[in-house]
């Protein structure tokens, strides 16, 4: 196995200037144990086909990233490899498992491709219509400021999250539903979370 390195600096600056996305598949199984769904699971969504709506309005696919979570799982990954007698990994501690986590720009720039993948798929599945999408927020940040926006029905993933979110470090989870997305939001001026909602214009759909 090849162990790859860079610079952290090279991490977190790709990750506040794009708004990256991740998540990992435990993350999802952990979100959704309590429930009795039915889930088909890929890399960074799940869809809900069979979710009891009794208690909860159906949710049709959710996305999560959280850098924690990502290096939490890569470093259980990493030791499972060493206990199997992988020689790249023999004598890690780990703080080095976690230091070269932290500095291997592949790792999360791979995280970041799939999950945006993901996010385009929830995109064409929530507006088939081709409509201009309408986001709503209130109490933002530490001003506690609310505010809207209206997006171009055919902008991709990643310029999606960059007009969204703030330019900061976010962990969220994006919530499809029927009639809207949700984006809940946590950064350093909302650490109790904030609500993105996502609807689309109404009238004639964009030809």
């Amino acid at each position: 196995m090849t162990l790859m390195k860079a610079s952290m600096s090279i991490i977190q600056s790709k990750m506040r200037t794009c708004m990256h996305l991740a998540t990992t598949k435990q993350t999802l199984v952990n979100m959704t144990a309590s429930t009795s769904s039915s889930l088909v699971l890929t890399h960074t969504w799940k869809e809900l086909n069979n979710m009891n709506t009794t208690a909860e309005e159906k949710k049709l696919m959710i996305i999560k990233w959280d850098i924690s979570e990502i290096v939490k799982y890569e470093l259980e990954w990493r030791k499972e490899c060493q206990a199997d007698g992988e020689e790249a990994l023999e004598g890690y501690t780990d703080e080095e498992h976690e230091t070269e986590i932290w500095n291997d720009c592949y790792l999360f720039a791979r995280e970041t491709d799939q999950l945006e993948y993901d996010l385009d798929m929830m995109l064409d599945s929530f507006n088939k219509e081709k409509k201009p999408y309408k986001v709503n927020i209130n109490n933002f940040g530490w001003r506690n400021q609310s505010g809207s926006k209206t997006l171009d029905y055919d902008i991709n993933a990643h310029y999606f999250l960059k007009a969204i979110l703030p330019q900061t470090e976010c962990t969220f989870i994006i919530t499809q539903y029927k009639d809207r997305i949700e984006i809940l939001n946590y950064h350093h001026d909302s650490p109790t979370g904030e609500t993105y909602y996502i609807t689309l214009e109404k009238g004639e759909a964009t030809v």
